[in-house]
């Protein structure tokens, strides 16, 4: 009998195996928790406080504690709670720093001032995730069309979930995508000393504008500050873009820090993508994975068929502008209108007419055209199946109140 499985064994991957203990996990024993396995990089992940999150400890049996991650942002030397959008984009800039980078492809953890998070351990989250958890301590070599196929073994599949990263997915899938993923490294230094302008500062995190400046950002952990660096600088340099008096308490060199988002990146129709890389989507949290890995109506099937297909016209990374997005909505619109059309011809609604017999497998047909219409125009607007879900629920709940109050 085929099994359904999971590909690698980060937060993204325990957390779809926590909500669906059918799968089977494939990964190296060794990598257990992923990025967040290393406790350098633990400084750099934040729990957002959503729904989500919040239902995940819940689960979990993980206390919630709700706290406040203040920003700043320091232009000129000077500190300020909020900055025009302007200047939020000029530091987009220089934190891509390259020219092959689009602005739009790339955004700050938030619009606001402060980001609500959880304060978390995430050692006891992937321990509690990893909880009789039985892995399968293999290196994945290829996946064919119905096979997964390590260094020792063949496993025949009916589903995969894959939390491997993009690039590395479909250098392993049978079948090859002219894909391009975008990334940078980035630069990452634990150091004792804040530049002057923070020293009296109320932060959590703070943004830098200047160009001069060559970090970034710099998070406040107790009484140490992380500085992130775009681009691999070596440790005998770094120490020139650091305070004066700062002393290196770590360093480490993300290759991956930075992705560029590729809406082209889409599986195929038995396999999901959970988590940032597999997705290849810079704004992906964790929060988005306990979205996908939590039971519902799963329309992702469909939605990877349609947006395959889709893709084949439609380049979806080109749609940045509301005014692409409107005109191929107009289009859709009018084939739309097209299918309503050809479902009502096969209802016999021309009384004048004679009477036949409904062709009930036609007029399926009609109708299954007429929703992959629809699905491109949710697509276009960048609609998920887990969003698609979660309004049909809210709007069921809305009309289903207001036909009992009229009723009434």
């Amino acid at each position: 009998m085929k099994s359904k499985y999971i590909l690698g064994n980060g937060i993204s991957a325990l957390i779809y195996k926590f909500y669906n203990p059918e799968f089977k996990v494939i990964g190296i024993k060794e990598e257990l928790g992923g990025k967040l396995k290393n406790d350098f990089m633990k400084n750099t992940i934040l729990l957002h406080d959503t729904k989500d999150t919040e239902e995940l400890l819940k689960d979990l049996e993980i206390e919630i504690k709700k706290v406040t991650h203040l920003i700043k942002y320091v232009e000129n030397n000077t500190t300020h709670s909020q900055i025009s959008l302007i200047k939020k984009l000029a530091f987009i800039i220089k934190k891509m720093n390259d020219d092959n980078f689009k602005i739009e492809d790339v955004k700050l953890s938030t619009d606001d001032y402060f980001i609500p998070i959880l304060n978390v351990d995430f050692n006891e989250i992937i321990n509690k995730l990893s909880n009789n958890v039985t892995i399968i301590d293999e290196k994945v070599i290829r996946i064919s069309d119905t096979e997964i196929i390590t260094e020792k073994n063949r496993y025949e599949y009916s589903e995969i979930v894959s939390t491997l990263p993009a690039d590395i997915f479909w250098n392993l899938y049978y079948e090859k995508r002219n894909l391009e993923f975008r990334k940078l490294p980035v630069t990452f230094v634990l150091a004792d000393e804040l530049p002057k302008v923070l020293r009296e500062e109320k932060f959590n995190l703070a943004y830098f504008i200047d160009k001069n400046i060559k970090y970034s950002r710099i998070n406040k952990l107790d009484n140490q500050y992380l500085y992130e660096f775009t681009n691999f600088i070596s440790r005998e340099d770094i120490v020139q873009y650091l305070p004066k008096n700062a002393n290196i308490i770590n360093y480490y060199v993300d290759n991956c820090g930075i992705i560029v988002d590729n809406l082209d990146n889409i599986p195929p129709s038995n396999i999901k993508f959970i988590g940032r890389f597999a997705n290849w989507l810079h704004s992906y949290k964790i929060n988005d994975s306990i979205k996908a890995s939590q039971p519902n109506l799963d329309f992702q099937h469909l939605w990877n068929i349609q947006k395959t297909f889709s893709n084949k016209v439609i380049n979806f990374n080109d749609l940045k502008t509301s005014d692409k997005k409107e005109e191929l909505t107009q289009s859709f619109i009018l084939h739309l209108l097209e299918e309503l059309s050809e479902i009502l011809r096969e209802t016999n609604y021309k009384k004048h007419s004679k009477h036949i017999e409904v062709d009930v497998e036609k007029l399926k047909e009609e109708c299954v055209d007429l929703f992959k219409y629809l699905l491109n125009i949710l697509l276009v607007w960048d609609v998920d199946a887990k969003e698609f879900s979660e309004l049909f629920i809210k709007k069921s709940k809305i009309v289903d109140e207001r036909f009992d109050k009229e009723m009434k």
